[in-house]
């Protein structure tokens, strides 16, 4: 998933990797469309899936490419700023 929105550029998704561990955060990437779906480009947010809290990254794929990349490339360093406080505060 990651190579298919970056392209040959996995150098974000090898320091998500670190900052996270393999188990620590998902994205989702899917169209919305019907109703106020066009409104929504993506999202972050701190998720119980199952047994795991994880960090979710959500990705509205019905928009340009460009606009999905950057969606994606502002919530990845929002959630790793995120991640990056909780570390420092425990």
């Amino acid at each position: 998933m990651w190579k298919t929105m970056l392209g040959n550029g996995p150098e974000l998704a090898d320091y998500l990797g670190k900052m996270f561990g393999p188990r620590e955060l998902e994205v989702r990437a899917e169209r919305y469309t019907k109703g106020a779906g066009l409104a929504l480009r993506g999202f972050f947010c701190r998720a119980n899936l199952g047994t795991a809290s994880k960090f979710v990254i959500f990705v509205n794929t019905a928009h340009h490419p460009g606009a999905v990349a950057a969606t994606l490339a502002m919530n990845s360093v929002t959630t790793s700023t995120d991640r990056w406080l909780e570390k420092k505060l425990r």
